[in-house]
């Protein structure tokens, strides 16, 4: 018979365990939120990468495409709806 583990060293060994699953779970996520985000229409897709990639606010973003700032909020919102959840 084993030795009985812990509760810490029995949590551990539970992480060791699912962590490679855990890892492919995300790789895949991340995979569908890429393929996702290049099949947004060109100005959905830029709104969302001024957004989270150059961290732009609505008003930056509505300067550069020369569109009002209600434009942006409502095309960010549309885009949002497209892509998977990151949960």
């Amino acid at each position: 018979m084993s030795p009985r583990l812990r509760s810490s060293e029995r949590e551990s060994h539970i992480e060791a365990l699912l962590e490679p699953r855990q890892r492919a779970a995300e790789a895949a996520r991340a995979g569908d939120l890429a393929r996702a985000f290049e099949a947004l229409p060109g100005e959905l897709k830029m709104v969302v990468g001024l957004r989270h990639q150059e961290q732009c606010t609505f008003a930056e973003i509505a300067a550069i495409l020369d569109v009002s700032e209600e434009h942006v909020e409502a095309a960010y919102a549309r885009a949002l709806r497209q892509l998977p959840a990151l949960s």
